[in-house]
C-alpha cells in the first residue's frame, strides 16, 4: 500500500512544475527531456569518434525504441535521468568539470537511484587521478544538492526522510514487481531475505564501481557497461522493478 507522500526528491519538483503550469501537463516536460536525450546521444557519438550516418542510425533507434512512448504517457520520471545521464557523461568525457558537478547534483536531487550515474559518472576523474577535477566537480554537486533538497529539508525534514528515504528504502520484496525476489516468491514459493535483496544491489554497484576504475576502462562503453552491471542487480533484484 502506498502512503501519502511525494516520493521523488525536490529536483523531481523544480522539473516538472514549469511543464504543468505552462503546458498544463507534467509529460511535456518528459517529451522535453527525451530531446535532451536524443541530443545528448548525438553528442556522445560525436566525441567517440562514431561516423555520422552511424550516429544518426543510433539516434533514430533511440527515438523510434517503442517502450519510451508508453514511459511518456505514464508520466514516468527516466526520461529525465537518461537525458542528464548522457550529458553528464559528455560533460565528464569533455572536461567540463564545472558542468558535470553541476549535473551529478541535479540529477542526484532529482531521483534516489540516480546516484549510481552520479557515482560511475564522477569515478573517471578519480581513475585518470584528476583529483582536483573530482574535488571541484564533488563540491559543486553538493552545493546544487544543497540547494534544491535544503529548503525542503528546513521547512519539513521528517516527512521528507519519511517520503524519499525510509519509504523507499523499504528493501521487502513487492509481489507485484518484474523481480527476482518476487518470481521467487510467486513460482517458488520463496522470498529471498531483504538482506539478500540489499546485498546484491550493493554487490551490483561495486562491481560497476570496479569496472569503471579498471586499467582497461579507457573506453567510453565501459562506462555504460558498468551502469548497466550496477543498475542491473538493482533492478533485478530490488523492489521497484517494474
Amino acid at each position: 500500500d502506498y502512503k501519502p507522500g511525494f516520493l521523488y526528491f525536490p529536483g523531481t519538483l523544480y522539473w516538472s512544475a514549469p511543464f504543468r503550469w505552462l503546458f498544463g501537463d507534467i509529460r511535456y516536460g518528459f517529451v522535453f527531456a527525451n530531446f535532451l536525450a536524443l541530443a545528448g546521444l548525438w553528442k556522445l557519438g560525436e566525441v567517440a569518434g562514431v561516423a555520422y550516418r552511424r550516429r544518426a542510425l543510433m539516434v533514430l533507434l533511440w527515438a523510434a525504441f517503442p517502450a519510451t512512448y508508453f514511459v511518456l504517457e505514464q508520466a514516468w520520471t527516466d526520461p529525465v535521468l537518461t537525458a542528464l545521464g548522457f550529458w553528464i557523461v559528455w560533460a565528464v568525457w569533455t572536461w567540463r568539470v564545472r558542468r558535470a558537478g553541476a549535473l551529478m547534483g541535479f540529477l542526484f536531487a532529482f531521483k534516489q537511484y540516480a546516484f549510481v550515474i552520479c557515482w560511475v559518472a564522477w569515478l573517471r576523474f578519480v581513475r585518470e587521478k584528476k583529483w582536483s577535477a573530482a574535488l571541484l566537480s564533488a563540491l559543486l554537486a553538493l552545493g546544487v544538492i544543497a540547494l534544491c533538497m535544503g529548503p525542503f529539508a528546513i521547512w519539513d525534514w521528517q516527512s521528507l526522510y519519511f517520503s524519499t528515504v525510509k519509504n523507499q528504502s523499504d528493501p521487502t520484496p513487492r509481489m507485484d514487481a518484474l523481480s527476482m525476489a518476487a518470481f521467487s516468491g510467486r513460482i517458488l514459493g520463496w522470498v529471498p531475505p531483504a538482506r539478500l535483496t540489499s546485498f546484491m544491489g550493493v554487490f551490483g554497484i561495486a562491481l560497476g564501481s570496479i569496472m569503471v576504475l579498471s586499467p582497461r576502462a579507457r573506453s567510453m562503453s565501459m562506462t555504460f557497461l558498468a551502469l548497466f552491471v550496477a543498475y542491473g542487480f538493482a533492478f533485478i533484484w530490488g523492489k521497484w522493478a517494474f
